[in-house]
């Protein structure tokens, strides 16, 4: 059996299907969830179903790491909250704002100075957090990528810099002469 391969899984799942519990797994992260509450006595059993699948294949849970969150309170799977539809927690959404805050400032900074120095890895580590933030709620992130595009059109122009392709470079008629070998002398 490969490491980490849980080969019950697909019966279990099918089995929790039908008593209308829904069991899902993202790598190690193991979830369970129902539209109805359940009694203590059905809890541990789902419970000891999991453990105990795990155990037939080798493998362990955990247990300080497992809780039962009921469904007025919030949940969260792989940093999502995920009651209703998968969203970020508020604290992660002010970061965002924050972020293109911090960008603006520092687009107003580097347009004084006239340089964009620091500003362009601020406006892209910005653009990161409010894409991710768009994942989960667009319209909270439109805005946001406008007051981005904005202040990237405010950014100082730089110089152009030379863009290397790996392509050859046509000099004198050779087009099979790269850039970087000297020409073939003309004999003519």
């Amino acid at each position: 059996m490969k490491p980490g391969a849980i080969h019950d899984e697909p019966l279990l799942q099918a089995k929790l299907q039908a008593q209308n519990i829904r069991y899902s797994r993202y790598v190690d992260d193991i979830a369970m969830s129902s539209a109805v509450s359940l009694v203590a006595g059905q809890k541990t059993q789902l419970i000891a179903s999991v453990y105990g699948m795990l155990r037939k294949n080798g493998l362990s849970a955990r247990r300080d790491k497992h809780e039962i969150i009921p469904a007025t309170k919030r949940m969260v799977a792989t940093k999502l909250i995920i009651n209703r539809k998968p969203s970020l927690p508020p604290k992660r959404r002010a970061k965002a704002r924050a972020a293109v805050f911090q960008a603006e400032a520092e687009v107003k900074a580097a347009a004084e100075a006239g340089n964009a120095g620091k500003a362009v890895e601020v406006l892209t580590r910005a653009a990161n957090q409010v894409g991710q933030l768009g994942r989960f709620h667009p319209n909270l992130a439109e805005p946001l990528k406008a007051r981005l595009a904005e202040a990237r059109n405010r950014l100082p122009k730089m110089p152009a810099m030379p863009v290397i392709t790996g392509k050859s470079v046509v000099q004198d008629g050779d087009a099979e002469t790269p850039p970087w070998m000297p020409l073939p002398e003309d004999n003519g």
